[in-house]
Parts: structure tokens; C-alpha cells; sequence
């Protein structure tokens, strides 16, 4: 396991996607969980957050209202690497992940088993029920 210090170093270098991939690549799924050894989708995002030194909420609706609002675009126009992307299920905010650019996110999901890299964009229906359940857009500062 690496260190607190190495992880904060490393976090200021890379953009906030690549950081999480880096580091939570392999930790499977774990509703609550913030570690390498499970994590969920918010854990991972207010983990990666908190590693750059934003202190961001817990929860994935919470999260839905930090930082600032980006216009929802169906190509991902004007997103920047580690926008918050905002999913509901329904009415609730259910799933968040991080947008990586050229159409990646990268998030924690039961159904990937954890940490992945997906297209948002691809011609899957996984893909097509994500893009269908954007909501919010959000970019966070510090």
C-alpha cells in the first residue's frame, strides 16, 4: 500500500480520472467502501477529491451540488477531466463517475465488479442507460 503523502503528491499531477484509475484500479465494488480494498461510485469520487485536498460529500446526491453546474451536452461538449457526472435512477441521484475526456468515465460499479474505465458513448446497453439517466454535470475547483 502506498502512502497518504505519495498518494496527495501524485494527485496534484495527474488529472483526477487518471489518479483514480492509478490508484483504485482493481478494488472491487463495495457499497460504502472508500479504499483500495472496496468502493463504491461516491467513495471513489470524494477519495479522489480528497487526495488533491477538496473536501467533497459523501453521498452521490450531495455530490450533485458541489462545485459549479456544466451544461449537459449528448457528445460530452465542454466537459473537462474529473467533471462529476451526475446519474438518477428515477428521481435520486443513484451513480456518479468521473469523466476522463474523449467519451471515458471512469467510476465504481457492482455491475464492472469495481473500478473501471467505460465509454460512455459505446453502442452497449449499459452505456445507453447511463447516458439516458444523466441529470447533472458538475465541475469541481480547488
Amino acid at each position: 500500500m502506498r502512502s497518504e503523502l505519495e498518494a496527495r503528491a501524485e494527485a496534484r499531477l495527474l488529472a483526477p480520472p487518471e489518479w483514480a484509475l492509478r490508484w483504485y484500479s482493481g478494488a472491487p465494488y463495495a457499497w460504502g467502501g472508500r479504499t483500495e480494498w472496496g468502493v463504491d461510485c461516491s467513495g471513489l469520487v470524494q477519495a479522489t477529491y480528497a487526495a488533491r485536498g477538496v473536501a467533497l460529500p459523501r453521498d452521490s446526491d450531495l455530490q450533485a451540488l458541489a462545485g459549479r453546474e456544466v451544461r449537459i451536452d449528448p457528445q460530452g461538449v465542454g466537459y473537462e477531466a474529473g467533471d462529476v457526472l451526475c446519474f438518477a435512477d428515477g428521481r435520486r441521484i443513484s451513480h456518479v463517475a468521473l469523466w476522463a475526456g474523449a467519451g471515458r468515465i471512469v467510476h465504481a460499479a457492482l455491475s464492472r465488479g469495481g473500478v473501471a474505465s467505460d465509454d460512455l458513448f459505446a453502442d452497449i446497453p449499459t452505456a445507453k442507460r447511463l447516458r439516458d439517466f444523466l441529470v447533472v454535470v458538475r465541475r469541481i475547483v480547488g
